[in-house]
């Protein structure tokens, strides 16, 4: 990301943790065990809600790509690009029962 991008309300809250985190950790021996406990485990929390949100944007990126390329099989009128698509996008059975409903009179 470059720096004149704003950052989404996820990146915000993430960096907002990660500083809190480092604030926290800097003052580590004086903690007590339970709370030097509870930061460990706070940040093992965040480590797995970032990837979390990683992933759920890999998918909806992914999704969005799909729908981009359903409208092109569907509006774009090449049909070589539309059959490639479509060998991507459906099984063999699929593709099978399309052929089928295209054939049928």
């Amino acid at each position: 990301m470059s720096q004149d991008q704003p950052d989404t309300p996820r990146e915000q809250l993430a960096r907002e943790a990660i500083e809190a985190y480092n604030e926290l950790t800097a003052h580590a021996e004086e903690l007590s065990p339970e709370a030097a406990q509870a930061v460990r485990s706070l940040r093992e929390s965040l480590t797995s809600l970032v990837a979390l949100g990683t992933a759920a944007d890999l998918q909806i990126a992914e999704m969005e790509q799909t729908m981009k390329d359903f409208e092109s099989i569907f509006y774009g009128g090449d049909v070589t690009v539309s059959a490639r698509l479509l060998r991507r996008h459906l099984s063999a059975g699929q593709r099978a029962e399309l052929a089928r409903l295209i054939a049928e009179p």
